[in-house]
């Protein structure tokens, strides 16, 4: 059994890089790990990694509940600054996955230094270079040729073909010495290429309205 934890009354839970890897992430978004935090819940998981979630977050749906506080009330640290945008206080940087060393959720008691909220803390920590040279590659492909068609396309009359969607999102690491054991780099990209298409109706004004 793990032993009783005296020294500090902080609850949370750590994702190490190894864990970052293994878990699969929609849209290579990693706020969705928060959600295998004790005590946080999302009602919106599925959307994880959706509605421009790639770059940042634009919906509430894309954070989790701690607790039983609002979405707009976590806190979100890369490397000691905070990342919140501003408008909802939702996540206003999505860093690459393969970037991070460590994720830490504080749920419940945080120290005086994550203070601000009373929702949760998600303390992400970038990885740094170090003597030898290392580095990473990573290509994900998601193609609507490799897609079902969904379940009311398929039922109809007259079969509705999938809507064309392709999304590709590529990228790397690199980081070593420039002076060893003093002074080292480290750097990380990633992209995002997206392509949709589809049946859309609009509606135009009347020929006599458009004649004044």
């Amino acid at each position: 059994q793990p032993i009783l934890q005296t020294e500090s009354p902080t609850n949370g839970e750590t994702f190490t890089e190894n864990t970052i890897n293994s878990v699969p992430l929609n849209g290579r978004d990693f706020s969705q790990l928060t959600v295998f935090t004790p005590g946080a819940v999302s009602t919106g998981y599925g959307s994880y990694g959706m509605q421009n979630s790639t770059e940042r977050s634009t919906n509430d749906n894309n954070e989790a509940n701690v607790n039983g506080s609002r979405q707009q009330s976590n806190n979100y640290l890369l490397d000691g600054q905070e990342i919140n945008e501003n408008l909802n206080n939702t996540i206003g940087y999505n860093p690459s996955p393969d970037s991070l060393e460590q994720i830490r959720v504080i749920a419940s008691n945080a120290n005086a230094e994550f203070g601000n909220v009373n929702g949760g803390e998600m303390v992400a920590v970038m990885k740094s270079g170090s003597n030898h040279l290392h580095g990473s590659a990573f290509g994900f492909l998601e193609n609507y040729n490799l897609d079902a068609n969904s379940w009311s396309n398929d039922n109809k009359a007259i079969p509705t073909p999938k809507n064309p969607f392709t999304q590709s999102i590529f990228g790397g690491t690199f980081g070593g010495a420039i002076i060893k054991d003093k002074l080292f780099f480290f750097v990380d990209y990633e992209a995002l290429r997206e392509h949709a298409g589809g049946q859309e109706a609009l509606g135009v004004a009347p020929a006599a309205v458009r004649k004044g």
